[in-house]
C-alpha cells in the first residue's frame, strides 16, 4: 500500500513499482470507480489484454 498526495488539479502519482507492474505509461488510460465508498484505479480492458498477451508470450 502506498500513500500519495493529491495535487491542486486532483492528480495523483501512481508509485513506480505499480506503474511498472501494470505497464502504465504516459498516455495510458485507467478506470477510476467509486464502489461503496472505495475509490479504485484499474488499467483499462485494452491495456489489461495487452499485458496478458505479453505475459503469455514470455511464458510467465
Amino acid at each position: 500500500m502506498a500513500i500519495v498526495e493529491i495535487s491542486n488539479n486532483g492528480g495523483i502519482t501512481i508509485p513506480t513499482d505499480i506503474r511498472k507492474k501494470y505497464r502504465i505509461k504516459e498516455g495510458s488510460r485507467v478506470m477510476v470507480t467509486d464502489e461503496n465508498g472505495v475509490i479504485t484505479i484499474r488499467p483499462t480492458l485494452i491495456d489489461a489484454i495487452k499485458l496478458a498477451k505479453r505475459t503469455l508470450k514470455r511464458g510467465a
